[in-house]
């Protein structure tokens, strides 16, 4: 991969005290999975369709998978206005114990779980309904607020990896570079360390999908026409069922069917640039 960072990171001061621990909410959701580790729990994730919904539902997948837990997940369109009934019906058809949703905050009426993740600095409403990972809630003295989505996800994983001992989480954070590279971020504080780590780890990626596209493209391809091969923004033909073929591919173990999938989403990029030159 080339040209994968425009900004050069300087060599500077990183503060290592970033514990994930001192998000507020996070200590709960490792409860919660400490709970239902030899339980068969499901647990459901909940979505939106743009880039950094499908890269923080990948990240989380991964992890819940690797733990051997039973996880699902639903994607929605931002756009439109939320759905309870439709939403209640699906999380019921598939079981759902834990639910966890994203730049949403969700309060099911029932013995459902439910963890909410945003960055949004107004989403910040306290319920002893939910549980709020949020570092702009009053409540939470975390030193770094500017997380995006994905690497607020990526807190959760960090937290994991320290209870578990399972060093090889860190191997997500390629998915957390991306994010960081496409809201550009400013390079300080923890986005630095973020950034460092990712780079590294998005050059020389396990994930299946990535290093598909990469070779695909004769590993001369930028992040940011990496970055068009997994925006459902840019693909805004079949927006959702582009979003869930993307976090198929960001999760796939079967290098064949990332072959596949990549054939398709580059299929479906080269023809939306065609129609851009047309019009």
């Amino acid at each position: 991969m080339r040209n994968y960072r425009n900004v050069i990171l300087k060599k500077g001061y990183v503060d290592n005290s970033y514990n994930p621990f001192e998000i507020t909410g996070i200590r709960e959701v490792l409860d919660i999975i400490d709970n239902v580790m030899d339980k068969h729990t499901n647990i459901l994730i909940y979505a939106p369709s743009n880039l950094d919904g499908v890269l923080s539902t990948s990240i989380l997948l991964l992890a819940l998978r690797y733990l051997k837990l039973n996880v699902s997940h639903y994607i929605y369109d931002e756009n439109e206005d939320f759905n309870e009934i439709e939403f209640e019906n699906y999380a019921e058809l598939m079981r759902a114990d834990v639910i966890f949703s994203f730049d949403r905050i969700l309060k099911i009426d029932s013995s459902v779980k439910c963890v909410n993740i945003s960055n949004k600095s107004d989403n910040v409403l306290n319920s002893p309904d939910y549980i709020l990972i949020n570092p702009y809630q009053d409540n939470c003295g975390y030193s770094f607020k500017d997380l995006t989505l994905p690497a607020l996800t990526y807190k959760i994983l960090q937290a994991i990896s320290k209870f578990y001992n399972m060093k090889s989480i860190i191997k997500f954070v390629d998915l957390v570079f991306i994010s960081l590279f496409h809201d550009n971020v400013k390079v300080s504080g923890e986005n630095y360390e973020l950034l460092k780590e990712g780079s590294y780890f998005l050059k020389n990626t396990k994930n299946y999908g990535l290093r598909e596209l990469i070779n695909m493209n004769s590993k001369n391809i930028t992040i940011n026409e990496l970055i068009m091969f997994i925006d459902p923004e840019y693909i805004n033909k079949n927006k959702i069922t582009n979003a869930r073929l993307i976090v198929e591919l960001l999760t796939v173990s079967n290098p064949l069917k990332a072959n596949q999938i990549c054939k398709y989403l580059i299929k479906e990029v080269n023809g939306k640039m065609e129609e851009r030159l047309w019009t």
